[in-house]
């Protein structure tokens, strides 16, 4: 076997050194864009959240006016006051077009141990048997005076 010499164990020695240098240098960078990226990541999940939470808080105001211009609509409660249910029907689906909504409803509680009444338009019949479901679910606990 012959025997390397110190030219030889000088050249390999430097590559190996380089070799170990370029790794460490790939281990640093990758973990440091890794980190990089996590980082970025959170970032723009949480202004993505706080966009969509924006979002929801407008809308939700915006229903909540809805409904209070709805519910001081005169004709609309005497309509329920006298359970005209044609009247209530165009004014649930003329209301619901005017504030973009697909779907709107007249649930009536004023029996809370009886079966709750609802007036709906826009509405699949699944929407309405689960609407229905959970009305009754509801209605077995008890309601505070």
């Amino acid at each position: 076997m012959p025997t390397l010499s110190l030219k030889s164990w000088i050249i390999v020695f430097f590559v190996l050194l380089l070799f170990l240098v370029q790794v460490a240098g790939f281990l640093l960078i990758d973990r440091a864009n890794s980190h990089n990226v996590q980082s970025k990541i959170e970032q723009e999940l949480q202004a993505g959240e706080q966009a969509f939470v924006s979002l929801l808080d407008e809308h939700r105001v915006r229903l909540k006016r809805a409904g209070t211009v709805l519910a001081g609509d005169f004709g609309f409660r005497q309509a329920l006051a006298t359970n005209e249910r044609a009247t209530i029907l165009s004014a649930l689906r003329n209301h619901a077009s005017r504030v973009g909504a697909n779907a709107a409803m007249a649930i009536s509680l004023d029996d809370c141990d009886g079966p709750i009444a609802a007036l709906t338009c826009g509405m699949t019949l699944s929407a309405i048997s689960s609407i229905e479901r959970l009305a009754s679910a509801g209605s077995t606990q008890s309601m505070p005076a």
